[in-house]
């Protein structure tokens, strides 16, 4: 579709800094480490979401913290699609 679909959860919601806004990013705590990622982008060896997550894994201190991966879709959308709303 080229993209628009993120468009709107870009531009409402804010994420913590890094990344690419809504659709990857890390957040980290003492003890943990959660880093999202998007099934909405490329994950192959050679994309810069892919990229990003080799250098953030760098950065953890994995004798201190737990790391938790999450792969996600954001789920906000502006359309009222009616038909839909038992899967919503």
């Amino acid at each position: 579709s080229g993209g628009e679909c993120g468009v709107i959860v870009s531009k409402r919601f804010q994420m913590p800094r890094g990344g690419n806004g809504v659709f990857w990013y890390r957040q980290e705590t003492p003890l943990l480490t959660t880093i999202v990622l998007s099934s909405e982008h490329d994950l192959r060896p050679s994309s810069p979401q892919y990229q990003w997550l080799e250098k953030e894994l760098q950065l953890v201190h994995t004798t201190d913290q737990w790391i938790i991966v999450e792969i996600h879709r954001p789920l906000y959308m502006n359309q009222a699609l009616w038909s839909e709303n038992n899967v919503g």
